[in-house]
């Protein structure tokens, strides 16, 4: 049986990619993906969150063709709309959570039957 595709769609938020990928990283039935919109202009801040994000992604070896981090910040309606488009161009089903989501895990294998039973 197939995994089920994840993406996480985040910001500036190290803290909470990093209890999302703590929550999921135990899931053996999930493929995780993970889009950053990428740090406003002349923004320190957000260049460093965006610094600590990638390398939390190594930290949880996640597969770096499974991530994607914007150059410049789209801000939400066209990041979101990016990261989705980015998502579906390379699979054909998943499901999106914001790094602020907590998930149970039940909930995520009945998602995965329903999607790979169509």
């Amino acid at each position: 049986m197939g995994k089920l595709n994840i993406l996480i769609i985040g910001f500036n938020r190290s803290d909470l990619i990093r209890k999302s990928l703590k929550r999921l990283e135990s899931i053996s039935f999930i493929n995780i993906w993970v889009f950053i919109d990428g740090p406003r202009k002349e923004n320190k801040s957000d260049l460093h969150q965006n610094n600590l994000i990638k390398e939390i992604c190594k930290e949880f070896k996640i597969n770096q063709l499974r991530t994607k981090f914007n150059l410049k910040n789209l801000g939400c309606r066209n990041g979101v709309n990016e990261a989705i488009t980015w998502f579906f161009s390379n699979v054909e089903s998943g499901f999106i959570l914001e790094d602020d989501i907590e998930i149970n895990i039940d909930y995520l294998e009945y998602v995965k039957d329903l999607l790979l039973f169509h």
